[in-house]
């Protein structure tokens, strides 16, 4: 999966230690909060951090997923925010029962009730993109208005984070950031990316709504026969348009000759501005490509071939929606 042309395996992208090589103190204190001891313990190697992450069963018959980081690691601030997030999603969201969150043993702890899922397999399927579609319509729903205690916890918004993430082909164009490989159509055509992720924060400002913002196949477990898709990992809700997470949604689809159909058919497709979709593409574009161009992580070995995979479908699309 290493070469960087075929499609990664989201089931099998991370690296994480076994319930096994956790510090028995660890153990000890999760098996504690559990009540009762853990008779089995399954690893989820879907996603790019290096936390534990795995499905606990116990001698009560209990099943529960548990993530857990040091509380001195570089995510243990995105756990702490999951966590907050987690406990104030409304009920109609689509996402896994959370239950509790703790600091134990050194550790940032969360705990969810565990679902039978998988994660989406690339390319997608035409069931397993309809479910995802429909769970993000819910999301969108759901969080239009949100919550008081949500929205209180929602402290930045996606304009400013565009504003603050997403000028990396301005970046190219100084000279500040070296280009990565990219087709030539794109090379040659600097000026327009450029001007396009520019628009993008003006066009996703004064949204009440909060997205997930970080919608992608990693973060979707496929339930039931594709009849329904729980998201996962909710550490970065933000105020912003809900079309947002359905364009990064259809990214990883773009390959699809039905991708802008789709896009134009949901729900969310009613708030999108005049060129919302070319900015926010070549925004993410951008920003994939150019971090994807970085050596790998040993911690994280597939994280840069995702961002490429990602930044180059995004290029894609936005190409062909340019030509027409």
């Amino acid at each position: 999966m290493g070469n960087g042309n075929s499609l990664l395996d989201y089931e099998r992208t991370a690296q994480r230690p076994g319930w096994e090589h956790l510090p028995e103190q660890l153990r000890a204190a999760i098996t504690d909060r559990l009540g009762s001891p853990v008779t089995s313990a399954v690893s989820r190697t879907s996603g790019f951090s290096a936390g534990f992450a795995s499905v606990l069963t116990t001698a009560d018959r209990g099943s529960y997923f548990i993530k857990a980081t040091s509380a001195t690691s570089s995510a243990a601030q995105l756990y702490r925010a999951e966590a907050r997030f987690a406990a104030a999603l409304p009920v109609a969201v689509p996402a896994p029962k959370f239950l509790w969150s703790a600091e134990l043993a050194g550790h940032v702890v969360l705990c969810f009730v565990a679902v039978v899922g998988h994660t989406p397999k690339l390319p997608w399927s035409a069931d397993e993109l309809r479910a995802a579609l429909r769970a993000q319509t819910a999301v969108a729903a759901s969080l239009a208005d949100p919550p008081a205690r949500l929205a209180d916890l929602a402290t930045t918004s996606f304009s400013e984070t565009a504003r603050d993430r997403y000028a990396n082909w301005a970046a190219i164009a100084a000279g500040r950031v070296s280009m990565p490989d990219i087709p030539s159509w794109a090379s040659e055509q600097l000026g327009l990316l450029v001007g396009l992720e520019g628009l993008l924060p003006g066009l996703t400002d004064n949204a009440t709504s909060l997205i997930h913002y970080d919608m992608r196949a990693d973060n979707l477990l496929v339930l039931n026969r594709y009849h329904w898709t729980l998201v996962t990992d909710w550490a970065w809700v933000m105020r912003g348009p809900s079309w947002v997470d359905t364009v990064a949604l259809l990214i990883g689809a773009s390959d699809r000759a039905d991708v802008d159909q789709l896009l134009a058919e949901h729900p969310t497709a009613v708030g999108i501005p005049v060129q919302g979709v070319e900015a926010m593409l070549a925004a993410y574009a951008g920003y994939l490509l150019v971090h994807g161009s970085a050596e790998p992580d040993p911690t994280s070995p597939y994280l840069a071939q995702h961002r490429r995979q990602s930044g180059l479908a995004a290029l894609g699309w936005l190409h062909r929606r340019l030509e027409h």
